[in-house]
């Protein structure tokens, strides 16, 4: 398949990919929900979240894509709760779990008018991204973020914890 975005460019063109798993699922938006497990370094969170969301938008650029990263389509929410503090995978999924049972409905519209919008599966085969994954940011991983890398670096962004819902 050709990207109608970089027709000459590398294949798959990531933001091709978002949308067409927005169309097979019948989304509106995209983006993955964050728990904020670390607290006391308010300033450091949210140059983290300005850095996360710089980078996506680099990505998107690279292959004229900037249109999936607009406030219409593109949404990070942030789960923030102090009992959250240093917490554990499996207490980060049960509350993404939680998260979940009402996200979708409430997000993206009724079971009908979602099914009215699908046009195919998605390309993983489990639903959109955004009700399987969650990203959480503790101490260390907001350090990495935050921490300014030695030059050339390529692990210079910093990484997060990715949660598999299942």
């Amino acid at each position: 398949m050709v990207s109608r975005r970089t027709p000459n460019g590398d294949w798959p063109n990531i933001a091709d990919s978002i949308e067409r798993d927005l169309w097979a699922g019948g989304h509106l938006f995209w983006g993955l929900v964050i728990f904020r497990c670390t607290y006391g370094d308010d300033e450091s969170w949210k140059q983290a979240l300005l850095k996360l969301n710089q980078r996506l938008q680099e990505r998107l650029a690279r292959h004229n894509g900037l249109d999936m990263g607009t406030e219409e389509r593109f949404k990070l929410p942030v789960i923030e709760d102090t009992a959250l503090e240093e917490a554990s995978t499996h207490a980060v999924r049960e509350r993404f779990e939680q998260w979940c049972a009402t996200a979708e409905q409430t997000e993206q519209g009724t079971p009908e008018e979602i099914a009215s919008r699908r046009t195919g599966a998605p390309s993983y085969g489990e639903g959109s991204s955004r009700y399987r994954y969650c990203l959480a940011i503790d101490r260390e991983s907001l350090d990495s973020i935050t921490t300014k890398p030695d030059p050339g670096d390529w692990k210079g962004y910093g990484w997060v914890k990715i949660i598999d819902r299942h």
